[in-house]
């Protein structure tokens, strides 16, 4: 693509990212995240998704519930339902049961759910 002088966007990297994680490439998928904040790129749903499954992929919840937090408190992102409970299973799993209540409640406060799961 650079030698095509074509510069790379979300899209772009969301696709490479999710091919490294089929791959379980975590390091790479990391690698890209920082180039693409090194580029200024703004993450968007998909990239959130492709992190927040790696890192479920990872049972890392505290990564995942940050990157949630993250997505509805400060960037306005609707996670899907999918992501949503991805995360919720893994704070059950990890007994992070206060956490757990306030990713419910910050869905519910955005109208992001209507009622808690």
């Amino acid at each position: 693509m650079k030698e095509f002088k074509y510069e790379p966007n979300a899209v772009t990297y969301n696709t490479l990212m999710k091919m490294h994680l089929a791959l379980k490439s975590t390091d790479m998928v990391l690698k890209l995240k920082k180039e693409m904040d090194e580029n200024k790129i703004e993450p968007n749903v998909n990239t959130c998704k492709v992190l927040i499954t790696m890192y479920c992929d990872m049972e890392n919840w505290k990564d995942a519930y940050e990157l949630c937090r993250e997505m509805i408190e400060e960037k306005r992102l609707k996670p899907s339902l999918q992501v949503y409970e991805m995360v919720l299973q893994q704070l059950k799993k990890a007994g992070q049961l206060k956490k757990h209540k306030e990713l419910v409640k910050m869905m519910v406060d955005r109208g992001f759910v209507s009622r808690p799961p």
